[in-house]
């Protein structure tokens, strides 16, 4: 699989092919707000396309086609809504939004400084980072810890 768009500063489009370090990992940023991660978009799928009987006419199944969130025009803005009345709203992981805050916390009062930052593995930007893209402060995109 490869993005049809990419950012000015890469070298070109994201690329997921067997064989290669990024073999099923697909997940790159796509949508009107970037959906991004397997997290988001298993999130996605579960609770808002599997639900639409349009959608599931289509065949439209995130988890085994991430890139049909560009494929539809009406998925790409759920996705969009979905993420901001889940993650953004209804944020409610309180051990979480502790370890974010209490890193954040360190990350100002030491100058931002993201070495000086970490807590549970990770520094602030890392673990905001897992937190929003994969569902949890020290999970990489790959599902490592």
């Amino acid at each position: 699989m490869t993005a049809v768009t990419y950012a000015s500063w890469t070298p070109g489009p994201m690329r997921c092919a067997p064989n290669t370090i990024t073999e099923g990992c697909c997940w790159w940023g796509r949508g009107a707000i970037q959906t991004t991660g397997p997290t988001n978009y298993g999130l996605l799928n579960s609770e808002v396309i599997a639900k639409i009987p349009s959608l599931q006419s289509k065949g439209v199944d995130l988890c085994s086609n991430p890139e049909a969130i560009c494929q539809h025009e009406e998925t790409k803005w759920l996705g969009a809504i979905f993420y901001w009345a889940n993650n953004v709203q209804g944020y409610e992981d309180s051990v979480q939004k502790d370890i974010f805050f209490d890193s954040l916390s360190l990350f100002v009062d030491s100058g931002f400084s993201l070495e000086d930052s970490k807590i549970a593995g990770a520094d602030f930007a890392s673990g905001t980072g897992g937190v929003v893209n994969n569902g949890s402060w020290s999970l990489t995109p790959h599902g490592n810890h």
